[in-house]
């Protein structure tokens, strides 16, 4: 097992300090003894953090969905306005496209006697 470079100073000796085992970071303090628990324990934490993520992913991907209906319909929205714009000012071409035939009537009546239909 690889040492640490940390020394430590004895009664006047120098010895290197091992890294603590995973066990005794987890100590319940004074009696040094280490928490265990039994396997239905685990399988019960285990289900407790699947369940919350489960949880998690069903919450996120249920705003997901929301958030883009929401945008979706700001998007038809849009394309309703620019729709109804783009319908009027074709109405404005038709209008003036007519005006112009009227008087391309009118003039070749006047000029050559001819009616157009």
């Amino acid at each position: 097992m690889r040492e640490y470079q940390d020394v430590v100073h004895g009664k006047g000796s120098l010895r290197a300090v091992r890294p603590p085992a995973l066990a005794s970071s987890f100590t319940t303090g004074h009696h040094e003894r280490v928490l265990t628990i039994t396997e239905p324990q685990a399988w019960t934490l285990i289900g407790v953090f699947a369940a919350g993520l489960f949880g998690m992913i069903t919450l996120m991907s249920t705003m997901f969905v929301r958030i883009i209906k929401t945008e979706i319909g700001s998007v038809r929205s849009e394309i309703g306005s620019l729709r109804s714009e783009i319908h009027s000012e074709f109405r404005g071409v038709h209008q003036r496209i007519d005006r112009l035939d009227s008087d391309v009537n009118a003039l070749m009546k006047h000029t050559f006697g001819i009616q157009r239909d």
